[in-house]
């Protein structure tokens, strides 16, 4: 019976190859394999239904430290059920802990750091990391640490978010905004409607539905601020599809305020709001969306397509 066999050994077949091959020789293939995607087939296998104890977990772990990042990034997202194990948590604990301080790729550092605070709540090595880490060069790796220290101590993270406020640095105080908008209070409102502004690009589309979210958990006074900056993308966002978003964000805005009327139950000045907010911003979105001339939003939004504005990417 042969170790291994590999068909279309060095990737050249145009097709759909499908591989029932045996446990063993995924493993085998990822050791020997002297090709990446060799070992990135074989991990996708091995990875799946992972258990404790085994070749195929022996061979994860292994993984953490491939010489490429790539699988050693998905070998990281992969290894929660280890993580979990009373068998293993320890050893993939101590690999974790030094891939987020000494990885060179800033993706595989974020990666061990998004393992290490949702499978390791309450560690004080963890906690440790996370601190340090809100210092990394990298701007993904100080957002997920934020995020994880977040997770454990909300008022911390945010609290060490306000620091990026009033940076020069555009990159952080993007950052700040994102914390803000997952985990932030009514009194970062202000921030998240004068940062929205200053966000372009795609990530613009991210950042509306983020601060829509935000309002959702918001007071109805905060929601009565922020409504206007949302309105404002709905109108005049551009391309179409920045529009979208601050359509999107709009809805599920009114969807809360809808169910937080119904919760308020014997509150009625406070149902009242929320009932007068949802009635508004229902009828804003009826006039913006008779207003649109782009044909792609009036096509998803089943009306006939516009004569005026043209399409656009």
């Amino acid at each position: 019976k042969p170790v291994l066999v590999v068909v279309d050994a060095d990737k050249y077949l145009l097709g759909t190859r499908k591989d029932n091959l045996p446990k063993e020789q995924w493993i085998e293939l990822y050791n020997r394999g002297p090709l990446y995607m060799d070992r990135y087939e074989a991990l996708q296998k091995i990875s799946k239904n992972v258990k404790a104890g085994t070749p195929e977990a022996e061979t994860l772990i292994k993984a953490m430290d491939d010489k490429y990042h790539g699988l050693r990034q998905m070998a990281i997202k992969a290894i929660a059920p280890l993580a979990k194990d009373e068998k293993t948590k320890q050893q993939v604990k101590e690999i974790l802990l030094r891939v987020a301080l000494r990885d060179e790729k800033a993706p595989v550092r974020a990666a061990a750091i998004t393992a290490l605070y949702k499978n390791y709540k309450d560690d004080e090595a963890v906690a440790d990391i996370l601190d340090k880490s809100v210092r990394d060069s990298s701007y993904r790796v100080i957002e997920t640490a934020l995020t994880g220290i977040c997770e454990q101590n909300k008022r911390k993270g945010v609290s060490l978010a306000a620091a990026f406020e009033d940076s020069p640095n555009k990159y952080l105080r993007k950052i700040a905004f994102n914390i803000y908008s997952s985990y932030g209070t009514d009194e970062q409102n202000l921030f998240l409607v004068s940062t929205l502004d200053d966000i372009t690009g795609g990530d613009k589309y991210q950042a509306v539905l983020n601060y829509g979210k935000f309002l959702t958990r918001s007071k109805p006074s905060t929601i009565e601020t922020g409504l206007p900056a949302l309105l404002d993308v709905a109108r005049n966002g551009t391309p179409w599809w920045i529009k979208l978003s601050g359509h999107q964000a709009l809805s599920e805005l009114s969807k809360t305020c809808e169910k937080k009327a119904e919760e308020a139950g014997n509150d009625v000045v406070l149902a009242d709001k929320y009932k007068s907010l949802k009635t508004h911003i229902d009828n804003k979105i009826k006039e913006i969306k008779e207003a649109e001339t782009n044909s792609n939003l009036r096509r998803m939004w089943g009306m006939e397509a516009g004569n005026g504005e043209e399409d656009e990417d």
